[in-house]
């Protein structure tokens, strides 16, 4: 059936598919592009329509509800959609082919006055893909946590909101969407200040602008947001276009900035008004830390003015011994905190000890920085320096005193108290000047290197000592201030003191210690003169010994003349008595001459004896060692074992002696020191004459490497001087053995 009350020429040029249904089912009319669109898929096959049912276009499975929804409509035809809004309606295509549609129906009146319905059908494909895509889009922005918003260009009216933009504004979407503009949503900012940001985007000279505001959500609170705007060019509707806001939550953000601006104001007044030096370092080119910044306190610990030290490296006012220890690398080559005790130097370029406590601060834009406290403890290292120097001063005094004591020979005393004066003082060299005859006897000398025991006189000029005996005192100055001729060595830069040998009876020389420390001259002054007293002591013990000596030789020759005039003298004369009383009595003449000569043989005894020990010497130089080294023993309490060789005694006097000083220091180390069971003493020739000492012991031993103690140098002095060797073997654990070889003239 053709359509009578239709307009035929609509119908053929409309644009969708239109067929005419009868109430049974039957199609009346199908247009062109109905039977284009239920044709093949493709479109090269035309269906035919006319005459079939409508069921034939209908998949199969969904035929029920088709014939469900037609016959609803007969019973009330009106102009609508098929179905359900939530319905799917699927057609088939004459190839099989099925495809989703959209169908209005509208009842139409035929001229057999029988009922028709015009479906107008519409491929829907293409939307659906589209609906899909624009879901899609809308659950990824829904999913986001930043705001979305989409508001015309003119209006400024939000087209879109998402999720995000819901959960930030306080309002449900129904209320943001043709409802509200953007201005609604942030009172704070006017319409023109608003459009002023919004001009570098809409005019195209930037692609996005970036808006820091507050949405005003409806319970009165405010959402602190940063809207990165666009204006993309394809966001057009009805003409007009739009700008897509993209809104961050920053609130924690702005709290946290907040809070750190709080905190940089506290740590700001911690830092400058610390009761401590403070410094903020970070890295510099050269990969050591530089000052960023240096608060008053550290400022004035070291006398610089504030802001002085600023973009300096550390390295420049740390003490040149200290730059190269390992507390600056390690700081930066690792995280975490670092304590070390270092020298800074003052401006006027004194020492400051100070205790640094340095720990990495936060990274700013990948620069490593760094905090350090910084604490003055000058007064705690000196005096625990001070009391260091004061306990190697009694240790060094203490076995000075005892070597004194052992009778050590003058000058290799003299010579172990100016060693001990320069190495406690720090000093480069030490001299003892003894006045003689208008001049002074360098009597025994030390560098910080080695010892030297002066046993040759050597008579000098020097004005400084003559300074020092004039006012008995010790005179402290700088090598600068002194001339060339004042001392008879040359001496090296640092301070220069001098201190007098002062005894109860007089000033017996002067000590000169050279190249002290000028900053702590004034400290080890005290130290040189306690030195220079014990040298004083060394000297005037030696004098007493003389005397000692001289008082005994005395003493025994008065007794040996009182012996001779109380015993010798009246058997004399009793026997000339005898004699004479013979000769004058003639009698028993011959018992009386018996009586008187063998009176006379005592008498010429006791004067042999007396004479004997009138021109007896002291014991042997053999007898000496042997008595010598009967006086120790080991730690157990055992013997030494003594083997000297009876020619020990031919060797000349001037080896002679330093053989005795040199075995008595060598058995002495080896009682005191080696913590042994067995001490053996060997002195003999050898094959090629030389005088060979050879003290052995099974004690602890030490290391060969190890520094060595005032004995063995002593004892290497007189072998130098003599022209001979030392030689030391010694292991841990193993024992010691020191061979003392000399040639015996």
């Amino acid at each position: 059936m053709s359509p009578s009350s239709v307009d035929n020429t609509y119908l053929e040029v409309a644009p969708d598919a239109v067929i005419l249904v009868a109430a049974d089912g039957t199609i009346e009319y199908a247009n062109p592009q109905a039977l284009v669109l239920f044709g093949s898929a493709d479109g090269s096959t035309e269906a035919t329509m006319a005459g079939r049912s409508v069921d034939e276009f209908v998949p199969s499975e969904s035929r029920p509800a088709h014939r469900a929804f037609r016959s609803q409509y007969v019973e009330n035809p009106t102009t609508r959609l098929m179905g359900s809004p939530a319905s799917v309606l699927l057609a088939r295509r004459a190839d099989g082919t099925v495809f989703p549609c959209e169908i209005g129906l509208s009842p139409v009146a035929a001229p057999s006055e029988h009922q028709l319905t015009m479906a107008i059908v519409r491929d829907i494909t293409s939307r659906r893909v589209a609906d899909r895509h624009t879901q899609m889009i809308r659950s990824s922005l829904d999913a986001v946590d930043d705001g979305v918003l989409i508001f015309d260009d003119e209006s400024l009216v939000i087209r879109y909101a998402n999720h995000g933009a819901v959960l930030q504004t306080g309002r449900p979407v129904r209320d943001l969407i043709d409802d509200m503009t953007l201005l609604d949503l942030v009172p704070d900012l006017g319409a023109g200040e608003l459009r002023s940001l919004l001009a570098p985007v809409a005019s195209g000279a930037s692609e996005a602008v970036t808006v820091t505001a507050a949405f005003a959500n409806p319970n009165g609170d405010e959402v602190a947001v940063e809207m990165s705007i666009q204006h993309p060019p394809a966001a057009t509707h009805d003409g007009h276009g739009h700008y897509v806001a993209i809104a961050r939550d920053i609130t924690e953000r702005r709290d946290a900035e907040r809070y750190l601006r709080a905190s940089e104001a506290g740590f700001r007044s911690a830092f400058t008004d610390a009761p401590v030096g403070m410094l903020i370092t970070d890295p510099g080119v050269d990969g050591l830390p530089h000052i960023l910044e240096a608060n008053q306190e550290f400022c004035e610990m070291l006398g610089y003015a504030p802001g002085e030290l600023q973009g300096r490296s550390v390295a420049e006012i740390t003490h040149p011994d200290d730059q190269a220890r390992g507390e600056q690398i390690a700081a930066w080559e690792g995280p975490g905190a670092t304590v070390v005790e270092k020298r800074f130097i003052h401006r006027s370029g004194q020492v400051r000890w100070c205790r640094e406590h340095s720990a990495d601060l936060n990274t700013v834009a990948g620069q490593r920085r760094r905090l350090a406290h910084v604490i003055d403890i000058t007064r705690r290292v000196m005096a625990e320096s001070a009391r260091d120097h004061r306990e190697d001063t009694l240790v060094a005094l203490g076995d000075i005193r005892r070597r004194l004591l052992d009778e050590q020979p003058v000058p290799d005393a003299l010579a172990d108290i100016t060693d001990a004066a320069v190495r406690l003082a720090g000093g480069q060299s030490g001299h003892v000047l003894v006045p003689r005859h208008g001049g002074y006897e360098l009597a025994a000398a030390a560098s910080a290197r080695e010892v030297s025991v002066v046993s040759v006189a050597q008579l000098v000029e020097c004005p400084l000592a003559d300074r020092v005996l004039l006012g008995g005192r010790t005179i402290q100055t700088a090598q600068a201030e002194l001339s060339v001729d004042d001392l008879p060595f040359e001496i090296g830069p640092g301070a220069v003191i001098a201190a007098p040998l002062i005894t109860r009876e007089a000033v017996e020389g002067v000590m000169v210690v050279t190249g002290v420390d000028p900053d702590q001259a004034h400290l080890l002054r005290r130290t040189v003169e306690s030195l220079a007293g014990e040298a004083a002591l060394a000297i005037q013990l030696a004098r007493s010994r003389r005397e000692r000596r001289r008082l005994t030789i005395v003493e025994d020759r008065d007794r040996i003349a009182r012996d001779l005039h109380d015993v010798v003298i009246q058997r004399l004369f009793a026997a000339g008595m005898r004699l004479q009383s013979a000769a004058m009595s003639g009698t028993n003449l011959r018992g009386r001459v018996i009586e008187t000569v063998s009176e006379l043989d005592e008498t010429i005894g006791t004067i042999r004896d007396t004479i004997f020990r009138l021109t007896r010497s002291e014991p042997d130089l053999h007898d000496e060692i042997v008595m010598l080294a009967h006086g120790f023993e080991t730690p157990a309490g055992r013997p030494i074992d003594i083997d000297v060789a009876s020619d020990v005694a031919s060797v000349s006097d001037r080896v002679g002696e330093q053989l005795l000083p040199t075995v008595n220091e060598l058995l002495s180390n080896a009682a005191r020191h080696s913590n042994a069971t067995r001490i053996a003493l060997n002195v003999r020739h050898d094959s090629e004459g030389a005088l060979v000492v050879v003290v052995s012991d099974d004690g602890d031993g030490f290391d060969e490497d190890e520094p060595k103690g005032f004995g063995i140098g002593s004892v290497t002095a007189r072998a130098t001087q003599l022209g001979g060797t030392v030689a030391i073997a010694s292991h841990p654990g193993e024992g010691t053995t020191v061979t003392w070889r000399v040639p015996p003239r």
